[in-house]
């Protein structure tokens, strides 16, 4: 891992552990690791989809634009995350 990659998941487990119980991290850190995948698994299988009918230049450049898609709605949902941690939580 490259040290971006360590910060990045240290920050990432330290704001977990501030807003939710242990019990729950764990479900939220395998949700957020399967969701990964299944965005990677996905991703994949759009992009061979169409390959054989578009080349590699027309793929490559659509599952770009799919891909960005993904992470605009991405974007706008995380606005509908609660905005006040929970009742009892403390920063660690």
């Amino acid at each position: 891992m490259t040290r971006i990659q360590l910060l990045r998941n240290e920050l990432r487990h330290r704001l977990i552990a501030a807003f939710v119980r242990a019990e729950e991290a764990a479900r939220g850190d395998a949700a957020q690791q399967f969701s990964g995948a299944l965005g990677v698994a996905v991703i994949g299988t759009v992009f061979f989809q169409w390959l054989p009918r578009a080349g590699w230049a027309d793929s490559t450049k659509d599952i770009v634009w799919v891909s960005l898609a993904c992470y605009a709605i991405s974007f706008l949902v995380a606005f509908l995350l609660p905005k006040e941690a929970r009742e009892g939580s403390e920063l660690a």
